[in-house]
């Protein structure tokens, strides 16, 4: 299992972000949730909404504020694609 890194995103644009299917405030992933996913997807147990197998260990994240859905960061920018979230 890779370390985590927790990506920085300027506080201004995390301010602005939110879920692009419930309108909620979205929040970085905590090193401890981002473990847990990579822990899902090296058993191949974790998935994106559109049914995809994630096999790419996630360095960083957003969850939104009820904690049921999460989007991937990669390179530093949110992939906020509804079909690419994953349910959690």
């Amino acid at each position: 299992m890779s370390t985590v890194n927790q990506t920085v995103i300027d506080q201004n644009l995390l301010s602005i972000l939110a879920c692009p299917e419930s309108h909620q405030p979205l929040r970085l992933l905590e090193p401890l949730e981002i473990l847990k996913i990579n822990a899902l997807i090296n058993k191949g147990e974790f998935k994106t909404l559109s049914g995809e197998t994630c096999s790419t260990e996630w360095s960083a994240g957003l969850i939104r504020e009820d904690g049921r859905r999460a989007y991937q960061i990669q390179d530093g920018l949110p992939i906020l694609l509804i079909e690419a979230s994953v349910e959690l």
